[in-house]
């Protein structure tokens, strides 16, 4: 099985008198169970009083379950079982206790008023292995034969001597247009058994079976549609049920279920996975959303009105410095159109190209963000060619940027080589989230409050929020640095951790709040290593973090190797190398695809990489070369993107750079071989204009001017690319 689909929560559901009600059901969290209403209510509404499940390994059946929602469920608006109860789908009494056929809904008046879908919680533990979670799915195209799958315990299946139902794994496919906004159609690779004893379905016992779709549980099954000759399924979707307060406080935490595009999977930057304890600097990453939504109001709702208006453009370009708030916005704006039944997220930098040439199949709004757009510029292309061709529904593109020249430069490049989509695009650079040093006060509270909650939940053992409360803003705060919102919030969750039972050395005049944030960050790491149990000091943990910063990984073998480059584990053995990879992988888990991801915010991980580099005896600036010299394409790639980066706001990098660059043997050759998308995306991750960055910015400029020179003997034509590097 792939994607979210887990052998661990397929289980089979019986209820009745007698145990006579038969289904199947989905483990969607520990101990809560969805399954088909039919199976689990009388006739007359109420649910009955004691329901069990079993594993798909047959192990015995659990204590007792009740339903949990809903409380009441109005079976058949019209019309009675095909099989004679009174059921609404035909669910069957079997006179020997093992029952439980799918009914047939033959007609279409013969329709259940409510959802036909139920949430069991039961009393004890089922799966013994650990459970994937669910990822919830709709279905958002218009292309046809979407493939599915479901696993659930037919009557047909019945072993008559031991009397048990032996699973059954069907694959199938939807057609999305078919079955309406309240049915989705399954039709089954496997054509319909003959009638069993009777029955009118010998796939009774189906019911309430999970169906998935590009991993995504899309709905349960409901009944066999005996009109069609063939085997095709009436299935009840997720949809029907995603904004009722009493399944999404269930299996939401309270939440509104976010439901995903199953054929845009792929598409959008997957959820960040946590494991154990969230680190410090975690709190401020835009995802997590910690600290409440505040402020934007006016760039909020033109951004929601640009959406909303069918002859707007497709793109747009919001422009502003790290840490001002550019992802924090568009992550709004993308929850504000999924409100309103649009698709919408930040597009995947592991983006294959097929997952963007669907989205101009979608039969449903999209929104798609690009992040750091400057270093997307493959991407930007790809989306662009999708925007020039006639869509089924509005496409908005998002692009966000920290510079976005108009002489040269990817936005040049963009704008010449789409000039119907982008010429007509200003770059809008977003304003200071506190320009008036007035109302940081005031902010400061609000935000330091909820980082306080936010942490109580990591560190219990301390009142964090009583901490908050008596906590006076800085006497500085009417600084213009605070008009960034990261550096604000930075400040509010150092001074609450400083106000806590571990408090680090303050600032100072050598030492920034991202210091103290990262030395707070450091308890992080030497109480994970401790209990790993890893034994290196402080100062090899710090590295092995800047080398998760510097160098990505795609594999376990990688990481090892990768680890092995850090100065003194060189000659460590395999063994010591691959305990500080898996550290690091469980340290910072990858949102998507990678062995191991990095500290986040962006801005802090830049900030730790130049605290790293500088000058002895403070650093160790050979790290980089030690990291870089031997590095696959990829981790070049990354490291020089990130010290572009970082050196604009670290003034000792720029020299640093032009080093590798230049004059460092391994580097420089091995940055000569970079692929020409490489070089470019690298390129553009520097700033506008600096004289201090103007050494390694021209290097790199020169190795891709040259691989892109026009040259007949080897096929290479005038492109935008090479016209723009010229300038």
């Amino acid at each position: 099985m792939t994607g979210g689909y887990s052998p661990a929560g397929i289980v089979a559901v019986r209820a009745g008198d007698g145990w006579k009600r038969r289904g199947s059901g989905y483990l969607v969290a520990p101990g809560l169970v969805v399954t088909a209403a039919h199976v689990v209510f009388r006739p007359d509404g109420s649910p009955w009083p004691a329901v069990q499940v079993q594993g798909l390994a047959g192990e015995g059946w659990s204590p007792s379950g009740v339903v949990v929602w809903p409380a009441v469920w109005s079976p058949m608006s019209a019309g009675a079982g095909e099989d004679g109860t009174d059921s609404p789908t035909g669910a069957d009494d079997d006179p020997d206790g093992v029952g439980g056929p799918e009914g047939t809904a033959r007609r279409e008046a013969a329709r259940p008023e409510m959802p036909d879908l139920a949430l069991l919680r039961l009393s004890g533990p089922v799966a013994v292995a650990p459970l994937v979670p669910v990822g919830w799915g709709r279905f958002t195209g218009v292309a046809g034969s979407v493939p599915c799958e479901l696993v659930g315990f037919p009557r047909v299946l019945r072993d008559e001597e031991s009397r048990v139902r032996r699973p059954d794994h069907l694959t199938g496919h939807v057609n999305p247009l078919a079955g309406g906004p309240e049915r989705i159609d399954v039709h089954l690779g496997d054509t319909r058994p003959d009638g069993y004893r009777g029955v009118s379905s010998a796939w009774a016992g189906l019911s309430g079976a999970a169906v998935f779709a590009g991993g995504l549980l899309v709905g349960v099954v409901k009944s066999d549609l005996l009109d069609f000759a063939g085997g095709r399924l009436a299935v009840t979707p997720i949809t029907a049920v995603a904004d009722d307060p009493g399944f999404t406080g269930l299996v939401g935490g309270g939440e509104r279920v976010v439901l995903s595009s199953v054929e845009l999977g792929g598409l959008f930057e997957p959820p960040r996975v946590e494991r154990g304890r969230p680190s410090p600097a975690s709190l401020l990453r835009p995802a997590r959303a910690v600290v409440g939504f505040y402020g934007r109001r006016v760039q909020r709702e033109a951004l929601n009105s640009w959406c909303a208006q069918p002859a707007a453009g497709p793109v747009r370009l919001v422009v502003g410095p790290g840490g001002q708030g550019k992802t924090r916005l568009a992550l709004r704006l993308c929850a504000d159109r999924r409100q309103v039944g649009w698709v919408a997220g930040v597009l995947d930098p592991a983006a294959p190209a097929e997952s963007i040439e669907r989205v101009a199949a979608t039969a449903t709004p999209v929104l798609l963000v690009v992040d750091y757009a400057e270093t997307r510029l493959g991407h930007l292309r790809a989306v662009c060619r999708v925007l020039r061709r006639p869509v089924a529904a509005p496409v908005r593109l998002l692009l966000l940027a920290r510079s976005a020249p108009d002489d040269a430069g990817w936005w040049s490049t963009l704008r010449v080589e789409f000039p119907d989509l982008c010429a007509g695009v200003t770059p809008e650079p977003l304003p200071a989230l506190e320009p008036d040093d007035a109302d940081r006060a005031a902010t400061f509270h609000r935000v330091v409050a909820d980082l306080a909650a936010g942490w109580a939940q990591v560190d219990p053992q301390t009142d964090w929020p009583a901490l908050a409360a008596v906590l006076a803003p800085p006497p500085d705060l009417h600084d213009r640095r605070y008009g960034l919102a990261l550096t604000l919030h930075t400040r509010a969750l150092t001074d609450l951790l400083q106000a806590g039972p571990r408090p680090v050395a303050g600032t100072g005049p050598d030492r920034d709040i991202s210091d103290v944030l990262l030395d707070h960050e450091q308890h992080y790491w030497t109480d994970t290593a401790a209990a790993v149990p890893l034994q290196m000091p402080g100062s090899l943990l710090r590295r092995a973090v800047v080398t998760a910063v510097l160098c990505g990984a795609d594999d376990e073998d990688q990481a090892v190797v990768t680890v092995g480059r850090i100065p003194r584990l060189t000659d460590t053995d395999e063994t010591r190398k691959l305990a500080v990879a898996e550290w690091l992988r469980d340290l910072y888990p990858a949102p998507t695809g990678g062995y191991w991801g990095t500290l986040a915010p962006d801005r802090i991980a830049e900030h730790l990489v130049g605290q790293a580099l500088r000058p002895p005896p403070a650093g160790q600036p050979r790290l980089a070369a030690a990291l870089l010299a031997d590095a696959t394409a990829s981790q070049l790639r990354q490291g020089l993107t990130v010290l572009a980066r970082a050196a604009i706001h670290q003034p000792h990098l720029p020299a640093l750079l032009a080093g590798l660059l230049t004059t460092h043997p391994h580097v420089s050759v091995a940055a000569t071989a970079l692929t020409i998308d490489d070089l470019t995306a690298v390129i553009d991750a520097f700033p506008d204009r600096s004289v201090d960055l103007a050494t390694a910015a021209t290097t790199l400029t020169e190795l891709a001017v040259t691989r892109l020179r026009p040259d007949p003997a080897r096929n290479i034509g005038l492109s935008a690319d090479y016209l723009r590097l010229l300038n």
